[in-house]
């Protein structure tokens, strides 16, 4: 993802402490907080009298960037402590929609929010799914605040950082260990445990930008703010909370005092904050599904239509759009792919896989997670047919030459095939080794490489896409004047215009 550099707001009383597990915003959702809740009495709430301005480095995770956000949900901090809201099932009144609950995140509700694999979640489904990510809302919008909000492009974050659960005064070092949070050191690289990083710019007092010392104002009779009259008295500075024109001049005044401070930075105006991208229907999909873990069960057939569905998005599907399957990766089986398509509620798979989840593992770092996503489980006692099954496995892996990676003289990682444009790929089709892009490593599948065997679609590589000089996208044959197609009126592979991508003829879903 991109590396993105903006200026973050927090409000400060003379008691200073790192900007770490705790909410902060931009020029606009600074002052909305200032007038809203600060000013609107004496002393001023939490005896707030700074603005602070800090540098933030960002970079996404592959998770949040797979649906096509930077930001993923802003949490609330009390304390140093995440309070959610958190995602913590679903409710099931008037159609499925996912469930909240504010509060620290309760591990008993980690039973309800199970992936798709039918493994847990380690902790949240917000951070265990998506990595310690940068949160953000606009106000106005989903958590809080909901109601109009008068002041043009105004935004809060959160700021994950080590051991989230627990407020400042009980951190303790393994808790630190266990969760460690989002900042890291130097640039962000996007892994779930270095998402940002921060460099403190300098600050200006409250009285500063309001022009008077607000002691000194109410010892003469007067008030910063009244709520109810929507004024000062003896003062005019936050008159107007619901103009819009006065609050475009209350950001323009605390610009110009950053800038006229501190001449020799980047104006706020020069780094604006980016768009607030979080994606509250696309983040939560999946809550909106069927329960994939109850209903009829029934294992889809060789050559049904849900056996070829999944075929295609095992093959496929999870490379061009993994939008399409929030939960799974790559790694993911075959039963994970049906169930999505039955909780998706898809003609082609009416019936959920016949397995049961396993709830109650150990965590294994090694497996995708925080980062990524879920931990790894022990399975069933495995029958000796089962076990003899298996070692022909390992002896076909072990015994069967890795193919080298995609990827020109100077790219070392691996692609899929047809990832990338003008990358070579050694890796026949369903060839038992294959590039596993989540963790960048080749993997070696015998299930897949039998289901390519069997598929006339998954046998036959596809065809190059046309395309005129650097042109990426793809188009049927003799679509646009000048543009060549190497593939025959007879291959099984033809270009899909309307999703913009090569589509087998016979296993066409979507």
């Amino acid at each position: 993802g991109d590396l993105l550099t903006f200026y973050m707001y927090r409000v400060v009383s003379d008691e200073v402490y790192p900007p770490i597990n705790v909410n902060t915003a931009n020029i606009g959702g600074v002052l909305w907080y200032l007038h809203h809740e600060v000013v609107i009495q004496y002393p001023r709430k939490f005896d707030i009298t700074r603005v602070m301005r800090m540098k933030v480095q960002m970079r996404a995770t592959k998770p949040l960037l797979d649906l096509a956000m930077n930001f993923g949900p802003r949490t609330a901090f009390d304390s140093g402590q995440c309070t959610g809201p958190f995602v913590c099932g679903r409710n099931t009144e008037g159609g499925n929609q996912p469930k909240f609950c504010n509060g620290a995140f309760d591990k008993n509700n980690e039973a309800d929010i199970l992936a798709m694999s039918g493994k847990p979640y380690e902790g949240s489904y917000e951070y265990s799914k998506f990595g310690y990510h940068v949160g953000c809302n606009n106000l106005g919008e989903y958590p809080f605040p909901t109601y109009k909000v008068f002041y043009p492009r105004a935004a809060w974050y959160s700021l994950p950082g080590a051991c989230l659960s627990e407020v400042f005064s009980k951190r303790t070092p393994q808790c630190k260990a266990q969760e460690p949070g989002g900042l890291c050191e130097g640039t962000p690289t996007g892994a779930g445990n270095c998402t940002w990083s921060y460099e403190v710019m300098g600050e200006v007092s409250l009285d500063e930008l309001v022009g008077q010392a607000v002691d000194e104002l109410h010892k003469s009779g007067g008030r910063e703010y009244d709520p109810i009259a929507d004024k000062g008295h003896k003062f005019s500075f936050w008159d107007g909370i619901n103009n819009t024109d006065a609050n475009a001049k209350r950001i323009k005044a605390l610009q110009k005092l950053f800038a006229e401070k501190f001449p020799n930075q980047a104006l706020d105006e020069d780094i604006p904050s980016p768009p607030c991208d979080f994606n509250f229907g696309t983040f939560y999909k999946e809550f909106w599904y069927k329960d994939p873990f109850s209903g009829k069960c029934e294992d889809a057939k060789v050559g049904s239509a849900c056996a070829d569905s999944v075929k295609w998005g095992i093959s496929d599907g999870i490379y061009v759009h993994p939008e399409w399957f929030p939960g799974l990766t790559s790694n993911s089986t075959f039963k994970d792919f049906q169930r999505l398509f039955y909780a998706q509620g898809k003609a082609a798979c009416p019936y959920r896989p016949c397995d049961e989840p396993v709830v109650d593992a150990p965590r294994n770092d090694d497996d995708e997670g925080f980062g990524n996503t879920t931990s790894t489980l022990p399975g069933p006692e495995v029958e000796p047919e089962k076990e003899e099954a298996d070692d022909q496995v390992e002896a076909r892996c072990s015994t069967t030459p890795v193919s080298s990676r995609r990827g020109d003289s100077t790219m070392s990682s691996c692609r899929r095939r047809h990832s990338s444009p003008s990358f070579a790929d050694s890796d026949q089709f369903g060839a038992l080794w294959t590039c596993d892009e989540t963790s960048n490593a080749m993997r070696c599948d015998p299930v897949k490489a039998d289901l390519a065997q069997a598929s006339p679609c998954l046998a036959s590589p596809v065809s190059r896409r046309r395309r005129a000089g650097l042109m990426l996208a793809c188009r049927r044959r003799q679509s646009t004047p000048g543009l060549w197609d190497s593939d025959s009126l007879e291959d099984l592979w033809t270009c899909n215009q309307q999703a913009d991508e090569m589509m087998c003829k016979v296993v066409e879903v979507q």
